[in-house]
């Protein structure tokens, strides 16, 4: 129920005017984008703050049978005092921002790596699908044990009726003790649909089976044709450095 409800906001995105006339492929680019961007947003740290000298007002004020001439020394004391913390604040300020402006340099260069940014790619196309499509599922699981082969069909619970799935035929690879649990607790496994990848597009290789902390394989009986254009990048405005020059003013 959390999962449908963290969705809602995409699916009322997808379904209104104009998105709704969008294509399959501009829809899971969309939504591959923002699964990516908001990935890569979490592995950002937080920016340094800028301390400021607390107002001690109190100081400022007269002492009680203070002569005149020593309350301005005494205040002109402070205020030069102040000033001086201040600057030394800031510049500590101007060295954290270095710091964190050499994090995001390094950050950014390290998802541009496509062994760096595919996992999240594919954590983020798997979403897109999910929200495209449905949650993908598994029916129709049957076991010959003259042959020892467990088959099954992918399917998707779906959750907004965005784009309608053809349900696929698939043969799963699970050890034969394993087997019998297995066919009965089926509705409990995880399933994750992977990808080949081909410059901007994409297509179905196999599908990923989690069940009790174990991944399985499950390969198309016969392998789909569909191929999707899907033209994604890294959002370098995610790594955007903090400019000195505007945080000194």
């Amino acid at each position: 129920m959390r999962y449908i409800i963290l969705l809602l906001p995409l699916f009322l995105f997808a379904m209104s005017s104009p998105y709704q006339t969008l294509s399959i492929d501009e829809k899971l680019t969309i939504f591959t984008q923002y699964f990516m961007d908001k990935t890569l947003k979490s592995k950002v740290p937080p920016p340094p703050k800028k301390e400021k000298l607390k107002d001690d007002g109190a100081s400022l004020k007269p002492i009680k049978y203070e002569k005149y001439f020593n309350y301005i020394q005494r205040i002109k004391n402070i205020k030069e005092s102040r000033k001086k913390e201040q600057k030394k604040l800031d510049e500590e300020y101007l060295g954290k921002i270095g710091f964190y402006n050499g994090k995001l340099k390094t950050l950014k260069k390290f998802y541009h790596q496509k062994k760096n940014i595919t996992p999240i790619l594919e954590d983020s196309l798997n979403k897109a699908f999910t929200v495209v499509y449905g949650k993908p599922i598994l029916k129709d699981i049957k076991y010959d044990s003259f042959t020892n082969k467990l088959t099954a069909t992918l399917d998707v619970d779906d959750l907004y009726q965005i784009e309608s799935f053809v349900p696929q035929k698939l043969e799963i690879f699970i050890y034969k003790d394993f087997v019998a649990d297995f066919v009965e607790n089926f509705d409990l496994a995880t399933v994750l649909v992977n990808f080949d990848f081909e410059k901007d597009y994409i297509k179905y290789k196999d599908v990923d089976i989690v069940y009790k902390s174990a991944t399985y394989k499950g390969c198309f009986l016969s392998k789909p044709t569909d191929k999707f254009h899907i033209k994604v990048k890294v959002n370098d405005k995610i790594f955007e450095p903090i400019d000195p020059k505007k945080e000194s003013k």
